[in-house]
């Protein structure tokens, strides 16, 4: 059993993207992970923005154009920002994370995207 701050609410706080393509996120309250809550909520971007940029020079070319769909894995996914985000890209995606409390998070956003059952993400 494990704890989940969003519990009490009638659904989780959830936001479209900043990114291209966007897609929607599913969030914890904002009290509980006040870091992402004010990036990602509040901007539609991660607050990781180095991460981010390196991140986009993997899975883009130098002209913006998507690199051909391949296999990301994302080993400690959290919410799962960088999961979603190369799934909206097209890439099949295998994440793993220790925190049963992300994957419920990972699981609604899937939901959101309408992913929860094409097999794109592991």
């Amino acid at each position: 059993d494990f704890y989940d701050p969003n519990k009490a609410l009638p659904e989780s706080p959830k936001r479209h993207t900043a990114t291209k393509p966007p897609f929607w996120i599913s969030l914890f309250i904002e009290w509980y992970d006040k870091m992402r809550w004010v990036t990602i909520y509040k901007e539609g971007q991660y607050y990781e923005k180095g991460l981010t940029q390196i991140f986009k020079d993997i899975l883009f070319l130098a002209n913006d154009t998507v690199v051909p769909p391949g296999r990301v894995i994302d080993v400690g996914m959290n919410v799962g920002w960088f999961s979603l985000w190369s799934r909206a890209l097209g890439h099949q995606v295998s994440s793993f994370e220790p925190n049963p409390i992300m994957h419920v998070r990972v699981c609604e956003s899937l939901q959101l995207n309408s992913w929860d059952d094409d097999g794109s993400l592991q």
